[in-house]
């Protein structure tokens, strides 16, 4: 059975937070880690996968994952990871001019996967890669 697990940042500093998720009211969300309730912003919510990279890493919702297609170091894309809603599943649009999209398990099969950031906290590089011309 897969892991219920989330991630957000903080309100108080910013910095990432994970545990489980639950609201008080309307529009006071937070994370519970421990025995410690973090209040967080919605909007940088991000579900646990249920994968993990080839570190070990849990794989969240946002994550930029970089997958390596052989055992040559410059031969990887990164991929942006999201729920796809449709379908249910969890999937990776490549971050190149092709944004090609692939399930996350299909990805776990390569030579290696690492979680190398994520979407909140590198816009700019998500940008960039995407609507770069090759």
């Amino acid at each position: 059975m897969r892991e219920i697990l989330f991630r957000a940042k903080r309100t108080s500093n910013a910095r990432w937070v994970e545990g489980y998720f639950f609201k008080d009211g309307e529009k006071s969300c937070y994370i519970r880690y421990s025995d410690t309730d973090y209040h967080i912003y919605p909007e940088t919510l991000c579900e646990f996968t249920g994968f993990y990279d080839t570190s070990g890493r849990r794989i969240f919702e946002s994550d930029i994952l970089r997958v390596w297609h052989s055992e040559k170091p410059e031969n990887f894309t990164d991929f942006l990871v999201y729920l796809c809603e449709p379908t249910g599943n969890w999937v990776a649009v490549s971050l190149n001019s092709k944004l090609e999209v692939y399930d996350l398990f299909k990805l776990t099969l390569a030579v290696r996967y690492e979680v190398v950031d994520n979407a909140f906290d590198n816009m700019e590089k998500i940008s960039e890669e995407a609507f770069r011309k090759e």
